[in-house]
C-alpha cells in the first residue's frame, strides 16, 4: 500500500515496501492509477514535473529504471510538457524489460 498524503495533493502516494518484489505489472498499474490526477493537474496549468518527481523512484531495481528517470528529469520541465513524457518514460522501462528478458533466455540456452 502506499501512503495517503491529504495534506498535499489528497492522492496516493507511490511509497513502495523496499524488502517486497513488486512487480512490473504492479509498478504500472500504480503509474496509470496516478494518470488521471495528473491530467487533471496538467489541465489546471500545474507543471508536468511537479506531479512527476513523485513516481521517479518507482521502477527502482526494475531493467530501465535509469532510462525512466533521466526521460522524466530532461523532459518533464519543459513548457508544455504532458503525459507523453510519462508515457515515452514507461515504454523505455518496457523495452528495457524485453531486452533483459530476451538476455536471460540466451544465457539460459547457453548453458
Amino acid at each position: 500500500d502506499g501512503i495517503r498524503d491529504d495534506l498535499v495533493t489528497g492522492v496516493q502516494t507511490c511509497a513502495l515496501p523496499i524488502c517486497e518484489q513488486i512487480s512490473l505489472a504492479s509498478r504500472e498499474q500504480i503509474l496509470l492509477e496516478f494518470t488521471p490526477y495528473i491530467e487533471s493537474q496538467l489541465q489546471q496549468g500545474v507543471p508536468l514535473n511537479h506531479m512527476s518527481r513523485h513516481v521517479l523512484g518507482l521502477f527502482q531495481n526494475v531493467p530501465g529504471a535509469k532510462l525512466f528517470r533521466r526521460h522524466i528529469s530532461e523532459n518533464a520541465f519543459k513548457p508544455g510538457a504532458g503525459m507523453e513524457v510519462i508515457n515515452d518514460a514507461l515504454d523505455l522501462v518496457r523495452q528495457a524489460g524485453e531486452r533483459a528478458e530476451l538476455n536471460r533466455m540466451r544465457t539460459a540456452a547457453l548453458t
